[in-house]
């Protein structure tokens, strides 16, 4: 989360309310797509696991973004 925090220039703590947070959770929004995608975007050599890991998100939901914008 250390490096996420970093990149994204708020405190770890931001970055975990920020996944924890209801809106994350319920997928209702394009915040948490955008996270992700920004996400591999910035580390295309990290793996599913990796990146699901870091994000505090389900490899499923990775396999799910990589396919829908071919990452």
């Amino acid at each position: 989360m250390s490096e996420i925090a970093k990149d994204l220039g708020v405190t770890r703590a931001t970055v975990y309310k920020y996944i924890n947070s209801e809106e994350v959770k319920n997928d209702r929004g394009s915040n948490k797509e955008d996270l992700v995608i920004s996400y591999i975007k910035k580390y295309p050599k990290k793996n599913v696991s990796e990146i699901a890991k870091q994000l505090g998100i389900s490899r499923t939901t990775v396999y799910k973004y990589k396919k829908k914008y071919g990452l």
